[in-house]
């Protein structure tokens, strides 16, 4: 498996991974905003787990148009995004 390298999003500051993590795997303090959504959708990952909100809608549109898997970590609980819902 290749090493995972990470560069900070020039919009959020948040860092995207450039490849695949184990499982296809993403896991971000906050919802990433709509230029790590899609360094995530080409990486091939295909669930992201987050814990707080990032104000950014059209991130949540591009998971559902991607088909990415998204969950809210609560507490010590996961909580399925619901990603139909959402429109920009």
């Amino acid at each position: 498996m290749p090493d995972q390298t990470y560069v900070p999003c020039p919009h959020c500051g948040h860092p995207y991974p450039m490849t695949p993590m184990q499982k296809d795997l993403y896991r971000g303090r906050t919802l990433a905003c709509n230029n790590c959504a899609k360094m995530i959708i080409n990486a091939g990952i295909k669930r992201v787990i987050y814990e707080g909100d990032y104000p950014d809608e059209f991130s949540k549109e591009l998971f559902r148009d991607g088909k990415i898997e998204v969950l809210r970590l609560v507490g010590d609980r996961l909580e399925v995004v619901d990603l139909e819902t959402c429109s920009v």
